[in-house]
């Protein structure tokens, strides 16, 4: 006797192969046939595989051939109870700027599986067929959607962590996390923007007259001794400190001659007493 044990598996066999299947079963009637003819007791059935003359029966359900091929159809796609034999899955976690998120609500678009992250953001969809699917998630009045990932039999594709924080309009983690935003202004499609008239230098709001910034980000008026540096019109500008004046020309040493009490520069460069005189308060006296 030839023992059949079908598993639910799906199973396509081609026309030559059915045949050798239909004569396998032939010879079985054949010899149960015989069997009953000696007077022989049939074997008790244990879910191996019954015949009988005119009237084949097997454990797999839906057998059919069909021209050119055959196919037996299994009783069930599955392997086990509530999993798809093939199937892969989807895992990932939500976060923030802050940390992990519970509670967020995953799902596959056009279809009714989904799953909620844990207390670690962690989540899992599993049962999917392989393919390309559009995950979405919904948390704190959020919503978006992840296209286009693909799905592997047997495997389960990690996507990352999905970051809830806004960064397009966060002030607080303005395109990154940590990117703070300086005080008055505003996120904007994930950069700092300032209030009209104010330009955006490192984390500052400025007019570009000040003395870190005058009339372009990063020109500091740097103080020269003897100096009082402003922002002028243009560019930086160092005047002296009265009873001082730079006459070298050279910015470094700042206003290095003290024309208020030197006799070759009295009063002014160059500017020289006269003999016998001596310069008093930027005079000759």
């Amino acid at each position: 006797m030839i023992h059949w044990q079908c598993r639910p598996v799906r199973i396509v066999l081609s026309a030559a192969c059915v045949a050798i299947l239909v004569s396998l079963v032939a010879a079985t009637a054949s010899e149960a046939e015989t069997r009953d003819a000696s007077g022989l007791d049939a074997p008790a059935s244990d879910g191996s595989l019954e015949t009988r003359r005119g009237d084949v029966t097997t454990a797999v359900e839906h057998g059919r051939v069909a021209d050119g091929g055959a196919s037996i159809q299994a009783v069930s796609l599955e392997s086990a109870p509530g999993q798809l034999v093939g199937a892969g899955g989807i895992a990932g976690r939500v976060v923030s700027c802050s940390g992990p998120v519970a509670g967020t609500r995953v799902s596959i678009g056009g279809r009714a599986d989904s799953a909620t992250s844990g207390p670690g953001g962690a989540f899992e969809v599993n049962d999917l067929p392989p393919g390309t699917f559009d995950l979405t998630f919904e948390a704190q009045e959020q919503q978006g959607t992840i296209a286009g990932i693909h799905v592997v039999s047997g495997q389960t594709t990690d996507i990352g962590e999905i970051n809830l924080t806004d960064f397009r309009a966060d002030p607080n983690h303005c395109g990154t996390c940590g990117t703070r935003c300086p005080p008055g202004a505003s996120c904007a499609y994930g950069r700092c923007a300032c209030p009209a008239g104010l330009t955006l230098c490192g984390d500052t709001c400025t007019g570009l007259a000040d003395l870190e910034h005058c009339r372009a980000c990063q020109n500091r008026c740097a103080a020269w001794p003897n100096t009082i540096p402003r922002c002028g019109a243009q560019d930086c500008a160092f005047p002296c400190v009265a009873g001082t004046a730079d006459c070298d020309g050279r910015r470094i040493n700042g206003c290095e001659t003290q024309i208020d009490r030197d006799v070759s520069n009295c009063g002014a460069c160059g500017n020289i007493c006269a003999p016998g005189l001596r310069c008093v308060d930027s005079r000759c006296q």
